[in-house]
């Protein structure tokens, strides 16, 4: 690749016909020094599906089990081996514990009692319990109950079934359309060349470097955008201007937030992978991660494996890894413990001096998010990948002043455009697209604050 000069006379391309061929757009990437963004990752991974609306749902399985809480502020251990009366948090017949069924009870004795009877109550079910074998109950406010099995009585009912509705996961597009490229005829003369399949075509560095400056909007968009819900379905629109609607999709970060395990001044180390394995064994999560962040992610995980050998107990220092000469290199990229694999994948987003990882920033520079590359189950016995972005497909037809792959979409304007438009002597090419983050799997990922080594 090199910048010409002068007017180079080779076939003229858009940037968006390479956001799909990852050779050629590292290529553009290493020009400014950037790193490979979220979009273009997911992009380069095939996860992007079409979508005929502006937002989407999915029914995904719930857990068949739920917690009950006691909430009697007078309640204590009920020593004597009959019937007690408790209240519990749920309201109006909506607790978990059916009568028939028997709960722990948590104490020393870990005794359990069968639920003689039910009574749903605005201020919260009252449940009849009895000691299963007479031991105490160790009663209290606040306490968990959980359900540990059920027992029927000779010639009587069965225990009450439980009908449970999917959780419904939304989310919606978001329109990115912006100004990619505008020259006059004499700025023109600034352009890279490229070789692609034996042909030399030419792109502007300008339009190179606003490409890659949408890129990283939607990628930062579609990691910490917060989401305003589909505002371009109903009558009175959360956001909008003069010409209509705004929407922005919800990102990975703010999911994970709202539905996922998030982990604040974290360092990585035994205690986190621990932590970890037991969080994902209680959710029945297993297989490959993929761990997105920057350079705090970097530092810390190097430090962690580099330390390995220093383990009381383990081995000398240093003894884990091959040196050669003065050379020790740690790119450790994956690893597995506990039949989990953790691979490592650093994105520029978490790392910009400008947008991320700066003095006084937000502290997206210390994240590291963990996300499930297994299916997710769906109700019904299917299944959907955890993470997609969905996209309106753009029209692939037009005139010589159109450039699309269906998720992008360019139109030129001017003098200069392949068909001119105007009689003054510039260029302008225009860029959109319409995506959204498809997340299923926000209960299965973690978010994890990394406490910061350094600045």
């Amino acid at each position: 690749m090199a910048f010409g000069q002068g007017i180079v006379k080779k076939s003229v391309i858009s940037a968006v016909e390479l956001l799909d061929t990852r050779e050629i757009m590292q290529q553009l990437v290493d020009i400014t020094n950037e790193g490979s963004s979220f979009a273009m990752w997911y992009s380069w991974t095939d996860r992007y599906e079409p979508v005929a609306q502006t937002s989407w749902s999915d029914k995904v399985n719930v857990e068949l089990f739920s917690i009950e809480t006691i909430t009697n502020p007078s309640v204590t251990v009920h020593t004597a081996n009959t019937e007690i009366t408790i209240r519990v948090a749920n309201a109006n017949g909506t607790s978990f514990p059916n009568k028939g069924e028997i709960l722990v009870i948590p104490g020393a004795n870990k005794a359990r009692a069968i639920v003689k009877e039910k009574t749903a109550d605005p201020g919260g079910d009252l449940l009849r319990l009895k000691s299963e074998n007479g031991a105490n109950l160790n009663l209290a406010n606040g306490q968990k109950l959980a359900v540990n099995g059920s027992a029927a009585s000779e010639g009587g009912g069965p225990v009450a079934s439980r009908h449970y509705l999917p959780t419904t996961r939304r989310n919606n597009i978001q329109i990115w359309d912006e100004t990619i490229y505008e020259s006059t005829d004499i700025q023109m003369a600034a352009d890279v060349e490229l070789e692609i399949n034996g042909t030399k075509r030419y792109l502007n560095k300008q339009e190179i470097e606003g490409t890659l400056q949408m890129m990283k909007k939607i990628s930062m968009d579609l990691l910490f955008a917060k989401g305003t819900g589909d505002n371009f379905i109903i009558t009175n629109p959360t956001h909008s201007d003069a010409d209509g609607a705004i929407s922005t999709t919800r990102g990975v970060l703010p999911h994970i937030e709202a539905e996922g395990i998030n982990i604040p001044g974290a360092t990585i180390g035994d205690d986190l992978f621990n932590d970890l394995k037991r969080q994902y064994d209680k959710k029945r999560i297993k297989g490959v991660f993929d761990v997105l962040g920057g350079t705090e992610l970097d530092i810390q995980w190097d430090e962690y494996f580099y330390n390995l050998g220093a383990v009381p107990g383990i081995a000398p220092d240093n003894s884990r890894w091959m040196v050669s000469g003065d050379k020790l290199n740690l790119g450790i990229k994956e690893y597995t413990r506990y039949g989990l694999t953790f691979r490592k994948m650093p994105l520029l987003a978490f790392n910009d001096p400008n947008t991320a990882n700066f003095t006084g920033s937000a502290g997206y520079n210390n994240y590291a998010l963990i996300i499930p590359t297994a299916p997710v189950a769906l109700y019904g016995g299917q299944s959907a990948p955890g993470i997609r972005i969905r996209y309106m497909p753009l029209p692939m037809d037009g005139n010589g002043n159109v450039t699309s792959n269906g998720k992008y979409r360019t139109t030129d304007h001017g003098r200069y455009a392949n068909i001119p438009t105007t009689e003054k002597r510039t260029v302008k090419r225009l860029c959109e697209t319409k995506q959204g983050l498809h997340m299923l799997n926000a209960p299965h990922c973690t978010a994890i604050e990394l406490q910061s080594s350094g600045s």
